[in-house]
């Protein structure tokens, strides 16, 4: 018999829908108040989702979406670490891809 494995899914921060985890990308905070990005999903902590797609990112670090993600008031620079972290990420993963 075999073993159906059920798909984890997780709320995105800006569509406000669920997805599949493999489809998005995840911000963790840890007991230090630390947060960092997290695209191996592996961090422990509390997690925070969003869409993996362009549109959905920009809107993500706009509307500061950290902050309603992990239900405090997070600095800007905190916010522009991550949005650079995340537009490396997104930039080397493309290129991997070519």
């Amino acid at each position: 018999m075999l073993k159906i494995k059920k798909q984890t899914l997780r709320k995105c921060s800006v569509t406000g829908n669920s997805y599949p985890k493999n489809e998005l990308i995840r911000f963790a905070k840890d007991k230090n108040n630390q947060i960092k990005f997290d695209p191996d999903h592996k961090l422990g902590g509390r997690g925070g989702y969003c869409k993996n797609n362009a549109e959905t990112i920009e809107i993500f670090f706009k509307k500061k979406l950290l902050n309603k993600a992990f239900r405090t008031n997070i600095e800007n620079k905190v916010h522009e670490e991550m949005k650079e972290e995340v537009s490396a990420w997104l930039k080397n993963k493309q290129e991997n891809q070519i």
